[in-house]
């Protein structure tokens, strides 16, 4: 087991900003400092997605005082803990994303122009945020078959967010478009 704890470590010692601290050889927990905001929802994404299967919870260790020594001790409850630090090493091989700097310097530039950007590089913008839920929907030429739609999220979420969203469009028509009979008396 002892191997399998290293490969972790090892594992963890890859993502940028993990500074490890103390382990257990029993393979219980890993007590380490993450310097990186994006490389912590990383792990902790990585450790969700196990957490069923093998028991594997994320502790954090703050200091009231001082949230700059916040630490986090990754706990092993499986039973079978070769087989949850094997899943868990081969799940951390997957490369973090990096995280994005802005291209524009709005101190500079101003609000950047949104007219270049297409509707599926803002959708795919949209889907990196976390805890975001949106629905997306448009259409090109006005051909009927060529409608779209995009959306991240709970799908329950996205059905009420359309259905609401159809809702307002249908009240604010009420009011403000003008419908006329063909004789040209208004409706």
């Amino acid at each position: 087991m002892e191997k399998e704890l290293k490969d972790v470590i090892q594992a963890l010692e890859r993502i940028k900003g993990f500074k490890f601290i103390d382990a257990s050889f029993k393979g219980d927990w890993i007590h380490f400092r993450m310097d990186s905001k994006a490389n912590l929802n990383f792990l902790t994404k990585q450790l969700k997605e196990l957490k069923e299967e093998h028991s594997l919870d994320l502790v954090v260790l703050g200091n009231k005082n001082d949230p700059k020594e916040t630490t986090y001790q990754l706990v092993l409850k499986s039973s079978d803990k070769v087989s949850a630090l094997e899943s868990l090493a081969e799940k951390l091989q997957k490369k973090p994303r990096a995280e994005k700097k802005p291209t524009h310097k709005f101190q500079e530039l101003g609000i950047p122009d949104l007219s270049l950007v297409t509707m599926r590089q803002l959708a795919n913008e949209l889907k990196q945020r976390s805890n975001l839920t949106f629905a997306l929907v448009w259409i090109e030429d006005h051909e009927i078959d060529n409608i779209a739609i995009e959306g991240a999220g709970n799908p329950t979420q996205i059905i009420g967010l359309l259905s609401r969203g159809t809702h307002l469009a249908i009240e604010w028509a009420d009011k403000n478009i003008k419908f006329f009979k063909p004789d040209g008396d208004e409706l």
